[in-house]
């Protein structure tokens, strides 16, 4: 019987402790981009994290009223605070690279036009590399890091805002 009881006693202490051993993330800062409403559209198409707890986001809109959908990327540092827009109109975005002091991306259009890969530092000056090469691989940074993740709120929300969302593991 005394054997059970001690069987019975750590499995007990290990159930009570598993809670306390296991953590769950917390938010640490959102960024909305837009709010989805009839006619208008958001939804984030990447997000790759710098390693320092900021990041780089590519999202889009669509509207009824505009013609074409906009493509925008954005840098946020390790606080959510924005750093720098960009927006490009019938265009293709995809982030290469980033690290605390630069963005990497390549454009290509929808329609003619010239594609380019750029360098945006972290004022938002772009220098564009090379035109008509675009690196637009799958092989992308990661949407975390060492502390964090980073996500986006319900994609299939009908209406209302859509964020970008910064977590720790913590």
């Amino acid at each position: 019987m005394k054997k059970y009881t001690y069987i019975i006693f750590i499995v007990t202490f290990v159930c009570l402790m598993i809670p306390s051993v296991c953590k769950a993330a917390t938010q640490q800062w959102s960024y909305t981009i837009g709010t989805t409403g009839v006619g208008t559209n958001y939804w984030v198409d990447q997000i790759v994290a710098d390693g320092k707890g900021g990041c780089v986001a590519v999202w889009t809109r669509t509207d009824i009223t505009m013609p074409h959908d906009t493509m925008y990327i954005a840098r946020f540092d390790k606080k959510g605070n924005k750093l720098w827009e960009k927006s490009y109109t019938r265009r293709n975005v995809k982030v290469s690279y980033c690290n605390k002091k630069k963005v990497v991306f390549s454009m290509s259009t929808i329609g003619p036009g010239t594609d380019k890969t750029m360098i945006i530092d972290n004022k938002g000056v772009e220098d564009t590399v090379i035109k008509t090469t675009i690196m637009m691989n799958d092989k992308t940074g990661s949407a975390g890091d060492k502390k964090g993740f980073f996500a986006q709120n319900d994609l299939y929300a009908s209406y209302g805002d859509i964020s970008i969302i910064r977590y720790s593991y913590k």
